[in-house]
């Protein structure tokens, strides 16, 4: 019976009435819901993983943001019946405190799913969950069983499918986590069409999520996106984490290389790019950097801020003021088989595809498109990506639904582009404008470069003046035009450096001045907004990783005030970027560092081989990058030239859409007066995407630690050659972890799903 059931699903229409109770909470654009993975996870007793998650909820997050949010806990105990006692005591201490939760029930290791009936229990007794968490499943699946559809299914399509219907019978929400493609496949694939029906039919209760993983994030954002604009879904969000900086080798500004702490900032950007598209849930994890002070006190300083900036300002667009900014839609075709989908997604993204559509929507400042969150072009917003089939009614909210193959080549979309969205005068910044929030972005995610902006906002107020008294000051401020009031924010112990949206709002005043406290210790910093009318264009410049947020209504904070104890008073403007020592423009290669001034043109030369090596790699003639191997090439492992040049063919006979990304990191000419030899350490990996396997999209050479050695030495025609590298590049233990069947992975494990 299940399984007729579940075939009449991949039909339109549906037979039985939903078995639901309404849902448990309340979540649109005016009020998000925010998800933070718990602390103490890792612990294997129930009881103290329970205080720390109390304590955390009632003295580390704000009371104003405890309304929208829930913890997620999951447990990692390899043992079910140990499982589920640990759940079961963990839920039980926290049920005492009424603290929300969402449970995850499945992720990347499937001997950690949880069977359903043992949800449904915990659905049951438990009325603190507020849904159900399922991430890192794969949705591809193409059968050639000739039988009917549902003997095609896959587990994790099936067990998704049940998931939901139970789920949404207790009134829970399932929230679903994707990377890679799997988005793009569960829109386009036949054997996915039964499950996004079932999300149609409890659309109330399904929130599609984009997991902030590279490659494919913005197109991932624009599928889910484009699930809500076609009404499969109500609600759409992200997943933020530090992994994405993490995989994308992200060291610091301009550098890449494996840090354990990412920049506190890096989150901010991932967090306002979903409220810019509508997005109203939010999961944060790991959880020691939203909890551990240790770990940049990122939650305090970037992740809590933002979100209370959200809900104080109400930033997030509804549906149809996204449909006014979002023109024009790609439509995925039903795909049957791996053929048909290389080919409907060939336009729409720059990886997997040749991604005209891509190119032209969102520009192309790096020379990697693996790390894009934020795209360079504002003009065009986002393109939704929408699901294979589609009422008339969802296709006439768009002036066009574009398919692959429409246009020829980028500029060709470019053009048809430039007909639909009309152009602004905003600056270099990524700026758009929606619901009563105008976002200004740095668009680079992994380098300084200085961008400009120019926006129209409500007029703010003048620097105050202030008089100081024994143990008070008194602030006052030239009269705003119109202002209907005036709002005091405050932000204490601002540190050497801080920005508008870390301020608290603590009073509302009909009059331009006001009466504050001085500190007992420390500083505090007080700015005035004013709600206002009367509009005033703010121009500037911003540098990575800047992320504002400007309000429609209430004008900027821009000129602040500083006091401390003995009520000296220092003076801020926000916008003004004097004194800002971060680099104007950062080029990631090539760069000399360690070279001796009088060896640069040797460096050169060696660099100009290099480009040579990568551009042969791009185009995936593996003939050409074996010819910048020496014939004498050898590596630790004994491996020569010979096995680079196998190896390589079997790399691109088996993976396609090469992309290479390169930085030198170091350069050693010790050995050059004497051997002739010059060394430079490269940040080096190799990407491709894998079409043919049923579990994987993506690949990377190396596998691991992406820094390698590499000795140049000329050949008898003079050009630099590569006789040595350390490790070897290719490396073989890292091939066998990409044959296929082989029970090594390529890539890292996450600790934290």
């Amino acid at each position: 019976m299940k399984k007729m059931i579940i075939l009449l699903l991949g039909t339109t229409t549906f037979l039985f009435a939903r078995d639901v109770l309404p849902p448990c909470v309340n979540i649109s654009n005016e009020r998000p819901f925010f998800l933070l993975q718990a602390p103490a996870l890792h612990l294997e007793s129930a009881e103290t993983t329970a205080q720390d998650i109390i304590q955390a909820w009632e003295d580390s997050y704000p009371n104003e943001l405890e309304p929208y949010s829930a913890m997620e806990i999951t447990s990692q105990i390899a043992d079910i019946n140990n499982r589920i006692v640990f759940l079961d005591k963990l839920l039980s201490s926290l049920g005492e405190k009424n603290i929300p939760v969402v449970l995850q029930i499945a992720a990347e290791e499937k001997s950690l799913v949880l069977p359903l009936v043992l949800v449904e229990k915990f659905l049951q007794k438990y009325p603190i969950i507020k849904g159900i968490a399922i991430s890192h499943i794969q949705l591809k699946n193409y059968s050639s069983f000739g039988g009917d559809l549902i003997y095609k299914l896959s587990t994790e399509t099936e067990y998704t499918i049940d998931a939901i219907k139970l789920a949404a019978r207790f009134g829970r929400y399932t929230f679903i986590r994707l990377d890679e493609l799997y988005w793009l496949h569960l829109a386009a694939d036949e054997l996915q069409t039964p499950l996004l029906n079932v999300m149609q039919e409890y659309h109330e209760y399904v929130i599609a999520q984009n997991l902030a993983h590279p490659p494919f994030f913005i197109t991932r954002q624009c599928t889910v996106m484009g699930l809500w604009l076609s009404d499969v879904v109500d609600n759409f969000g992200v997943t933020a984490q530090s992994y994405m900086w993490q995989k994308c080798g992200f060291l610091e500004p301009g550098k890449f290389g494996v840090s354990e702490q990412p920049l506190p900032s890096f989150y901010r950007p991932l967090l306002l790019q979903n409220a810019l598209t509508g997005g109203t849930v939010y999961s944060i994890d790991p959880a020691e950097e939203i909890w551990d002070k240790t770990h940049g006190n990122i939650g305090e300083t970037v992740i809590f801020p933002t979100l209370l900036q959200i809900i104080r300002h109400n930033i997030i667009p509804g549906k149809s003021q996204v449909l006014a900014k979002a023109r024009v839609a790609f439509q995925m075709q039903r795909c049957s088989a791996v053929k048909d989908f290389q080919f409907h997604i060939n336009d729409i993204d720059a990886i997997a595809g040749t991604g005209f559509l891509y190119h032209a929507a969102y520009g192309t400042n790096d020379f990697s498109h693996w790390f894009d969150i934020i795209p360079d072009e504002s003009r065009y917003y986002y393109i939704p990506i929408v699901p294979q089939s589609l009422t008339q009614k969802i296709k006439s909210r768009f002036a066009n639904i574009l398919v692959s193959g429409d246009f020829k080549s980028a500029k060709d979309y470019e053009k048809y582009l430039n007909q639909e969205y009309k152009k602004s005068n905003s600056g270099s910044a990524f700026v758009t404008s929606l619901n009563n929030a105008v976002y200004v972005l740095h668009s680079y995610e992994n380098r300084y470069e200085e961008q400009d902006y120019q926006v129209t906002v409500p007029q703010w107020v003048d620097m105050p003046t202030v008089q100081v008294s024994i143990g008070r000051a008194k602030l006052s401020w030239k009269k705003v035009p119109k202002a209907a009031n005036y709002r005091i924010y405050r932000l204490r112990d601002p540190g050497k450096t801080f920005s508008a949206y870390q301020f608290t709002p603590v009073a509302y005043v009909q009059t331009n001045n006001f009466e504050a406290e001085l500190p007992k210790d420390g500083s505090v910093a007080y700015a005035v907004s004013a709600t206002t009318s009367q509009k005033k264009t703010l121009k500037g410049k911003l540098n990575y990783p800047d992320s504002y947020v400007f309000s429609t209504v209430e004008s900027p904070l821009v000129n602040v005030v500083e006091l401390d104890i003995q009520g000296q008073v220092t003076r801020h403007n926000l916008y003004e970027n004097t004194g800002d020592r971060r680099l104007k423009t950062q080029k990631f290669w090539p760069t000399y560092h360690g070279a001796p001034q009088n060896r640069i043109r040797e460096a050169k030369q060696v660099e100009r081989r290099l480009d040579g090596m990568i551009k042969s790699y791009n185009a995936g003639d593996w003939q050409s990058v074996s010819n910048f191997y020496s014939p004498a090439y050898k590596d630790r492992k004994g491996a020569g030239r010979d096995f680079i040049a196998a190896a390589l063919k079997w790399w691109f006979s088996r993976f396609e859409r090469p992309t290479a990304v390169i930085q030198a990191l170091e350069w050693d000419f010790s050995d050059y007066e004497t051997k002739q030899l010059i060394r430079v350490q490269l940040w080096i990996r190799f990407h491709a995407v894998d079409f043919h396997s049923a579990d994987r999209c993506t690949v990377t050479l190396p596998t691991g630690e992406s820094r390698v050695w590499f000795t140049f030495k000329t050949d008898l025609q003079n050009n630099w050659v590569i006789l040595f590298a350390d490790p070897g590049f290719p490396d073989y233990d890292d091939l066998l972890t990409l044959i296929p069947g082989n029970p090594k992975t390529s890539e890292p494990k996450e600790t934290n799903e």
